[in-house]
């Protein structure tokens, strides 16, 4: 079964138990991976000096229904070390430079948030008669992205700039309602106020921050958690970039837009799946 693991530390796992003619195709994708990423099974096999057959065994002793599956997940992992590895190595100097820190940040979300957190989230929001989405100071922008999003989708909401509004909404909700509480510190108080509130009155709260350990990640019924630190600008930079959140927004409303394929396509065992959706249905079918 695939989960998380990097596929490099799954081939050096898994090494010592497999043939020795799998061990050629391994070594070869441990040596030259980024070669390897861009070749099709015979190729490997060619460049292994052993069978398009063996090459297809090797991946399955891995945990991969064959090549064209694995590659996927080792284009990806690649991806992901390039991004880090230009994030590491200091201050950006193009525009080029500077949007692969953006992604290499936004890529972190996926370490903490599953495909079967947003599913469940998306539930939630489709279950509730009514949607309350809160947020307060620099924050509150993110709020009104989603709260305007949710309302043209047809889900009744509410998205207001001033706390007091949205107390005064959320202290006259009914039971049903749902409400949606954003903060990056995860301590601003009167989001805090409106969590507690919402709460008393029976109501599930939603929580999007970016610190796992904050005030308003103890009252939330489902968390969400962005990145504290914006790769670009740095944890002390303020007034803090907003983009993992905007892109939390983005997450969640393909995920109510698409909830019907996405359910049918993924099924309960492959919900935790970071690879694109289609590519991974078509990788059940080939080498």
């Amino acid at each position: 079964m695939i989960d998380n693991t990097s596929v490099l530390g799954a081939i050096r796992d898994g090494f010592e138990q497999m043939f020795s003619a799998e061990r050629k195709v391994a070594q070869f994708i441990l040596d030259e991976p980024e070669k390897a990423v861009m070749m099709n099974v015979s190729e490997i096999a060619n460049a292994s000096d052993v069978s398009d057959a063996t090459v297809v065994r090797m991946c399955k002793h891995i945990g991969y229904s064959g090549y064209y599956q694995m590659k996927i997940h080792l284009s990806h992992e690649l991806g992901r070390n390039f991004l880090h590895e230009k994030q590491r190595n200091g201050k950006p100097k193009t525009v080029k430079d500077m949007l692969e820190m953006q992604a290499s940040s936004l890529l972190d979300i996926a370490k903490t948030l599953e495909l079967k957190t947003l599913l469940s989230i998306a539930e939630l929001i489709q279950q509730s008669t009514a949607v309350h989405v809160v947020a307060v100071g620099h924050t509150a922008p993110v709020a009104m992205d989603l709260g305007f999003r949710l309302a043209r989708m047809g889900k009744p909401t509410t998205y207001f700039m001033i706390p007091e509004h949205f107390l005064s909404a959320i202290n006259n909700a009914r039971e049903g309602e749902l409400v949606i509480a954003i903060s990056r510190s995860g301590s601003s108080r009167q989001v805090l106020q409106a969590a507690e509130l919402a709460l008393d009155k029976g109501l599930k709260v939603i929580v999007i921050t970016a610190r796992e350990n904050s005030p308003l990640s103890k009252l939330g019924t489902q968390l969400i958690f962005t990145m504290s630190e914006n790769g670009l600008f740095g944890e002390n930079y303020s007034p803090a970039s907003h983009l993992c959140e905007m892109v939390v927004n983005d997450l969640l409303v393909h995920v109510l837009e698409s909830w019907e394929r996405i359910v049918k396509t993924v099924g309960d065992k492959a919900q935790e799946k970071e690879i694109d959706l289609v590519e991974y249905i078509l990788s059940e079918y080939k080498l």
